[in-house]
Formats: structure tokens, sequence, C-alpha cells
């Protein structure tokens, strides 16, 4: 009998067979990139393409994490609009996979530059007196810690204040916020979290098991 570690390795394998076909259909304005999430801090197990600047080996973006974050529970995210590397407008798709059992390893993701298209649209927009929305920046990194400070640094400027002067009431609010966008679910989450927010990870721990039991009171 096969092991689920060897179903799913050939499984990855037959995806990025299929990833390259798709990429080449797609042309050079697109890139499909699988994520393996046994990996933790290098997910990228294939790419083609080259629309995020990211290579094999290289890391999931804060959507992957918080994908990684919702374990089982992760749904697939169809056709958002986000911004790359250097400005670049994204249409992006990300597919959750699931090994033999049905428990969440990765993710099979299409990201398209729609950059020259959208320019497009602003021209039409600005003759019909309507104005297209500007998407999220999301960071997309070989850099795991990278794309973790990045999510960091979204949430305490969401928060409003300093890192320095967050109270314990802050610092638990923010730490419930990096759980929900799965940063915690990285296997150095909370190491990168305490070293930027300049506190041990027992503090964190203890922000975490804090904001569950809040979760839990509700």
């Amino acid at each position: 009998m096969r092991s689920p570690t060897k179903n799913t390795d050939e499984y990855v394998r037959s995806l990025s067979e299929l990833a390259s076909l798709l990429a080449q259909s797609l042309g050079s304005n697109a890139e499909v990139v699988i994520h393996d999430f046994r990996r933790q801090e290098g997910t990228i197990a294939a790419i083609f393409g080259n629309v995020t600047g990211r290579s094999v080996g290289g890391s999931m973006s804060s959507i992957g994490m918080e994908l990684l974050g919702e374990g089982d529970q992760a749904e697939d995210r169809i056709g958002y609009v986000t911004t790359g590397t250097g400005g670049r407008t994204l249409k992006a798709s990300t597919f959750v996979l699931r090994d033999y059992e049905g428990a969440v390893f990765g993710t099979f993701c299409i990201n398209v530059d729609v950059t020259d298209l959208r320019k497009t649209a602003a021209l039409l927009a600005e003759a019909t007196g309507l104005n297209p929305s500007e998407p999220a920046p999301v960071l997309f990194s070989n850099d795991t810690r990278e794309v973790v400070r990045s999510i960091i640094a979204e949430e305490v400027a969401e928060l409003g204040v300093p890192v320095l002067r967050l109270s314990r009431d802050d610092r638990e609010r923010l730490v419930q916020s990096l759980e929900k966008r799965g940063i915690f679910a990285m296997q150095k989450g909370v190491l990168i979290a305490a070293e930027e927010l300049g506190v041990s990870r027992t503090t964190i721990y203890n922000c975490i098991n804090s904001a569950r039991s809040d979760e839990k009171g509700k």
C-alpha cells in the first residue's frame, strides 16, 4: 500500500505538468505556481512563468498564509485583483489542494498581469465617468520572513498604535489579527512576531491563548 506522502508527491508532480501546459497556454503575462505547505518556509514546489519574480523554494504570499492558517476549512479564492511587484496589477486565482484524505496541503495559483488591460480600462473609465477601485497590495517574495514582516506592519498600521506604545490589550488585539492572517501556522511565525514586536515568544503565546479564550467565550 502506498503511503499518503508518496501519493501526495505524485499528485504534485502531475499538477506540475498541468501547470507548465497552462502557463504556456496563457502566455508571457501569466504565471502558474504550486505551493506545498509541507515545505513551510520555502513553499513554492513549482513555478512556470515570471510575473511575481519568485522561484522554486520561494515564499507564499500573505494570502497563502491566510489559507494555511485556515487549515482544512480553507476555500478557493477565485478572480481577486491585487497589486504585485513593481506596482503591477494582477488578477489571481488560488485553488486549495487536498491530499487523498481530504487534508489541505498546498495551493495551485494562477497569476495574470493585467496592468496594460487596466490602463485601457482606466481610459474607458475616464471617458464614461466610472473610476475603477485600486486593488489592495500583496507582497510576493522568495523570503518568508519578509512576507511575515509585511503582514505585521500592515496590522500595526491598521491598529494605529506604534509598536513601542502597545498596551497589553493592543498587543492581544494585534496578535489576534495576526493569527487570523495565518502567520502563526508558520513554523517560525511566533519567533518572527516576537522579534518584530520586541517581546518574548512566551508573551506572544500568552496573547494567542488569551485571544483564543476570548473567542471561545463569545
